[in-house]
């Protein structure tokens, strides 16, 4: 029989506008719900989740970082993958040895998702820098983590379940881009 370790996935939120459930939120505050989500994710696909916590929006917070990735196979990021003056990801682990492979993809939700490899001590591990928004997160993960997560076990995802459908009210789309709309299906 061939078994192989689960994989282990670090998770980590970003942003100074995030706390945790239960703790004070700041005027205009964000409860940090998705790194819930997405560690249900991980465990129902056969990976270990590891959750440690929300990064600031500060250069010096990304750089301990590598020190907690241990023997992590993969890191997620939640927010902090975009163009703004706190999306970090990119510029404060690049020093770290964080090496980009791909940034913004034509797909909505989840354009500014980020992958590469964060290269520590001799070993390489996979990041993905996922959006902020809760739905681009789950979606960005779904599309591309979900398939990494599975490849790190020794597995092949199993296939996504289609359905031909046909909506009651026209949806708009911006040529050349994936899109994903949330929807209710219904059978008449």
């Amino acid at each position: 029989v061939n078994v192989a370790r689960k994989p282990r996935v670090l998770l980590v939120a970003t942003g100074d506008e995030l706390s945790r459930p239960g703790e004070p939120r700041a005027p205009g505050g964000i409860v940090a719900s998705s790194i819930y989500a997405l560690a249900a994710m991980v465990s129902e696909w056969g990976g270990e989740a590891i959750d440690v916590g929300i990064l600031p929006d500060k250069p010096e917070a990304f750089a301990t970082l590598p020190a907690l990735t241990g023997n992590a196979d993969l890191i997620v990021t939640q927010g902090g993958a975009s163009v703004g003056d706190h999306d970090l990801v990119q510029s404060a682990l690049t020093p770290h040895g964080f090496m980009l492979d791909f940034w913004k993809i034509a797909m909505r939700p989840g354009r500014p998702l980020a992958f590469g490899k964060l290269d520590l001590n001799g070993k390489t591990t996979l990041l993905f820098g996922l959006p902020g928004n809760p739905v681009a997160t789950m979606v960005s993960f779904y599309f591309f983590a979900r398939p990494a997560l599975f490849a790190l076990a020794g597995a092949q995802a199993p296939q996504l379940m289609t359905v031909c459908a046909v909506s009651e009210t026209d949806i708009p789309k911006k040529s050349g881009r994936t899109e994903y709309q949330r929807g209710q299906l219904t059978r008449s």
